[in-house]
């Protein structure tokens, strides 16, 4: 770690001369690079940084696409609680380690909804690998074969992962609005054109024997409360269509206030009370890199 702030000019080279000093001792072994910078916003300014100080070495293994390489740069600070102003003395850890997500699964420039697409398809590969990466006796290809569920999944990036990716044998996505035809034409997507709260009853008269029932629960709906993600969750499972210990992965939404404690106390608050109304096991919350400022993803297991 190093003692130094991403918001200016001179920090960033800070950071940079950490990383070709210490981090990355020869290029010699790294094909491409990939750089992960929270928060985002100061991305540009460290790029600037690394083609200003380093344009023979580390600028020229930049590949965002085909990385080989990630390096991480996450800045914090110092403060003394929730009631406290942040201090300027800000701390930056930065890492290198090898790149587990492919970024190189949409190659041509977005149109026609792809954008969407794509951020919420990155959004859900993180989620997972994240979870895979901090427990061992986890593997999303124990699913491969199974049956999930997509609620709110227009313009179907998740879908999309769950289809293409994790191999499942239905994807029930769940929303009134349109799926991009390529994945409306995929012979395991039931599209659902309706919300979830509509869904989960004919689904009910729809399954008849376990092997039918859900495995996979996820959930990345604009919803007009946090709690309605906990909520459809646990309808779900009141009703009987999902299977024992489902997994599942939620997008929890803040819509209220701002400034990251904010978000934070009201996720803790959230996760809290679905605590309370079930049994939760091997619970994580992420505020992932693909999240948006407010938004945190949960995943776990409903037993």
């Amino acid at each position: 770690a190093v003692q130094a702030d991403m918001i200016t000019e001179e920090g960033c080279e800070i950071i940079v001369k950490d990383l070709i000093q210490n981090k990355i001792a020869s290029y010699d072994d790294v094909e491409s690079i990939r750089l992960q910078i929270f928060p985002p916003s100061f991305r540009g300014r460290v790029i600037a940084a690394v083609e200003s100080l380093d344009d023979d070495g580390l600028a020229a293994k930049l590949n965002p696409r085909d990385a080989t390489e990630t390096i991480s740069i996450v800045q914090v600070y110092k403060h003394k609680g929730k009631s406290s102003d942040t201090s300027t003395d800000a701390l930056v850890m930065s890492g290198v380690s090898k790149s587990t997500i492919d970024y190189s699964v949409q190659r041509e420039a977005p149109k026609n909804g792809q954008e969407a697409i794509s951020r919420a398809y990155y959004k859900i590969k993180e989620a997972v690998s994240r979870y895979e990466s901090e427990r061992a006796d986890f593997s999303m290809e124990s699913y491969r074969d199974c049956i999930a569920i997509d609620c709110g999944s227009a313009p179907d990036g998740w879908t999309k992962y769950l289809a293409q990716d994790a191999k499942m044998k239905i994807v029930h996505s769940v929303d009134p609005g349109d799926l991009d035809p390529a994945i409306e034409l995929d012979n395991t997507v039931n599209h659902m054109r309706m919300k979830i709260q509509d869904a989960i009853p004919q689904l009910k008269s729809q399954i008849q024997r376990d092997e039918d029932k859900i495995k996979v629960f996820v959930s990345d709906a604009c919803l007009h409360s946090m709690s309605a993600q906990a909520d459809f969750l646990l309808d779900a499972k009141e009703q009987g269509i999902l299977a024992d210990e489902v997994f599942f992965v939620l997008t929890l939404k803040c819509t209220i206030g701002h400034g990251k404690a904010n978000f934070d106390a009201q996720v803790e608050e959230a996760v809290s009370n679905l605590k309370d109304r079930a049994e939760i096991r091997d619970l994580s919350v992420h505020h992932l890199f693909s999240n948006r400022i407010g938004e945190r993803t949960i995943i776990g297991k409903l037993v």
